[in-house]
């Protein structure tokens, strides 16, 4: 319903609906666009993390910066100024059942830390079951031994088993770093080797 070339003018009084319902439509779509925009930096830098969903950045804005818009609306904005960080189709690595797992532990941004009561930097463990594709993700505010064994034990009870192999990504910085920092270990290079470190078995 509107106005046609083809019929007479509505009365004034139906023609300043028609008005304020295109008026309030455009009101609405602008603001959340402009708002997400002033996060622009930041949906950016959590783009950049691996393993990274636009369902995460949404929460994440909601938890972070109170921002009310809803996800269609944090799509479409990545989609038009950030389309180089949609993630693109990717092919499945196929295993057998229970035989292998894979684990990243990267940034994940500023988060609010529930005992501290404020924004801190906070890390994310993933560990993705290869077969399945089943995931277990943690978010925690250090990246420290402890940290990696509890996030290790905590998916393991999650996933109630213990995969053969364990795949890391970027096994420099979440293992030799983490597992054995430099006041102990001396220079990174004495604990990766000559040859780095690959996938460990945990066991059947």
């Amino acid at each position: 319903k509107g106005v046609s070339r083809d019929k007479a003018l509505p009365e004034e009084s139906e023609l300043s609906m028609l008005v304020a319902s295109v008026v309030k439509v455009a009101v609405f779509e602008q603001p959340a666009r402009e708002r997400i925009r002033l996060y622009h930096q930041q949906i950016k830098e959590w783009l950049e993390q691996p393993h990274m969903t636009l369902t995460q950045v949404h929460r994440l804005l909601a938890e972070n910066y109170q921002l009310g818009t809803s996800y269609m609306s944090v799509h479409r904005y990545v989609r038009k100024h950030l389309r180089e960080y949609t993630r693109p189709v990717t092919v499945r690595v196929h295993s057998r059942s229970g035989e292998q797992a894979q684990v990243d532990f990267g940034s994940a941004g500023r988060m609010i830390d529930p005992e501290a009561g404020k924004l801190r930097k906070a890390w994310a463990f993933i560990m993705i079951l290869s077969y399945s594709r089943h995931r277990f993700v943690r978010f925690v505010f250090r990246q420290d031994s402890p940290t990696w064994l509890d996030c290790h034990i905590r998916a393991f009870d999650s996933f109630q088993g213990i995969p053969k192999l364990i795949v890391y990504d970027y096994v420099p910085g979440n293992i030799i770093v983490t597992m054995c920092p430099t006041s102990l270990c001396g220079r990174r290079s004495q604990c990766a080797g000559d040859e780095g470190v690959g996938g460990k078995e945990l066991g059947t």
